[in-house]
């Protein structure tokens, strides 16, 4: 399933860089780009603002009515791009920002809240290597019971039968063939979730009898809360936090990605799935 299909708005977003010493260097780094909604028109009003890794707010813009925004002399180094609509979402996307430049990023929207994003490189697809899942447990929900977890499930219903909340992720190879991962989390207990990356045995082995058949990529991950709902045990990067070294059916050469997790909460409510980020 491909998710690019869900969206109703796009902003293509190019990082341009400019003069600038090391990583820590000052100036020269722009941020331009344009906001379209789903028919091909210009969409005015959404803010962009740049914020540093420990969330200081360091530049902002607001598309014109034409959709552009410009930002310009940032710092080179790691930054926080957070954009926001009065089309009722959000998103927070962590950006290296270089003197390289040439770098344009897709963001796509939907009507219901959910954010997609996806680096496009020299106008083709590289290989996904991180990606960000953004999403909101609901507290509420009762754990599974001991040795409840599924073990080598046979389909992916007996998975989804056990989980609290379930998404599916585009992941591109080097020769660009998109393949499908699904994320499932089992609360374990009320402050304890575990998540599970899964895909069909046929993406990993096509000479294999039970194609659709679920594998499971990488380890398990334990994400626990604190009282707050936020992760007690993560510092909030956008580094991976499950590591997956895979050879696609379709891919050229081994596929190393990583999965980050660090900006879900748990509170009362219906669990969601809020953000989705592909770089």
């Amino acid at each position: 399933m491909n998710l690019r299909t869900y969206f109703a708005a796009i902003l293509l977003l190019c990082l341009v860089g400019g003069c600038g010493g090391g990583t820590n260097g000052t100036g020269g780094v722009e941020i331009k780009g344009g906001v379209i909604g789903g028919s091909g028109e210009p969409l005015g009003g959404v803010i962009v603002d740049v914020r540093s890794s420990d969330d200081e707010l360091l530049d902002s813009a607001t598309s014109s009515t034409d959709g552009s925004f410009l930002i310009e002399d940032l710092r080179q180094g790691m930054v926080i791009l957070e954009v926001d609509s009065s089309l009722n979402w959000r998103t927070r996307i962590p950006l290296v920002l270089t003197s390289e430049g040439g770098k344009d990023l897709q963001i796509l929207a939907a009507s219901t809240g959910f954010i997609s994003s996806r680096f496009i490189e020299d106008s083709s697809l590289p290989a996904t290597q991180v990606v960000t899942v953004v999403g909101r447990l609901d507290i509420d929900l009762p754990p599974l019971a001991v040795g409840a977890l599924p073990g080598s499930p046979s389909t992916f219903s007996e998975i989804a039968r056990l989980s609290q909340l379930q998404t599916v992720v585009d992941a591109f190879d080097d020769l660009g063939a998109s393949h499908t991962l699904s994320v499932y989390f089992f609360r374990i207990s009320s402050d304890e979730v575990l998540v599970r990356v899964y895909t069909t045995r046929g993406e990993v082995n096509p000479s294999t009898d039970s194609l659709n058949s679920p594998v499971q990529l990488g380890d398990d991950l334990l994400m626990r809360f604190d009282e707050d709902g936020k992760r007690s045990d993560s510092n909030g990067e956008f580094s991976p936090e499950i590591s997956i070294s895979v050879v696609w059916k379709e891919g050229g050469t081994n596929s190393d990605l990583g999965l980050n997790f660090s900006q879900f909460t748990q509170y009362d409510g219906l669990s969601v799935i809020q953000a989705i980020h592909v770089r």
